[in-house]
């Protein structure tokens, strides 16, 4: 009965006192006039909207190139090598992709790989329009512009506090990763019409 009840409960902890009123505090949170100084901020706004632009942009790509490889072939293998091309590009840059970013300027890093990606759908778009449907082409797109997304991506990330204050990072990165998933959701749905 109630002895049982009483025994499977925590024992209650008196509360914490303390003369430093910083140990239980909570951060300020700034809100919404936190993400407005941020977008006021010309450095990072340039960052921001390029990276959001270029993860639509993106997004929308894969899904037209996964409807033309199927509208081509008709072939679920074919759109699993575009997949399986995408992954291995980015695990095995990834695993240099860190050591580059550490070693090298960052920001010419960023320009480096959106360049090297730019190139690539550029030059897939050559391809399409003069030959045709090319799947090597495709592929090839494919891995250049995973293997540059890593390399991108840490470079950002580490950029990104060069960029705003120690207080505004924490709003800086929920901003930019928030806005990237969703530019990433509109961007494939985007695509698919």
């Amino acid at each position: 009965g109630a002895g049982a009840a009483a025994a499977q409960q925590p024992p209650r902890l008196p509360p914490v006192r303390t003369t430093d009123s910083t140990v239980n505090a909570l951060p300020d949170v700034e809100g919404p006039r936190g993400y407005a100084s941020l977008l006021r901020n010309r450095d990072f706004l340039k960052l921001f909207s390029a990276g959001v632009g270029s993860v639509l942009g993106g997004s929308i790509a894969q899904v037209c190139l996964v409807w033309l490889i199927f509208t081509a072939t008709h072939s679920a293998i074919d759109i699993a090598y575009f997949g399986v091309v995408g992954t291995v590009a980015g695990v095995a840059f990834s695993l240099v992709g860190g050591t580059l970013v550490d070693r090298y300027d960052r920001r010419r890093l960023m320009i480096l790989a959106d360049f090297a990606r730019a190139v690539a759908t550029a030059g897939l778009l050559v391809v399409l329009l003069v030959s045709g449907f090319n799947l090597l082409a495709i592929l090839l797109e494919e891995f250049v512009v995973s293997a540059f997304s890593v390399l991108f991506n840490p470079a950002e990330q580490s950029f990104l506090p060069a960029l705003v204050t120690a207080e505004s990072l924490p709003d800086a990165n929920g901003l930019v990763r928030s806005s990237r998933n969703a530019a990433g959701f509109l961007g494939t749905s985007a695509g698919g019409l």
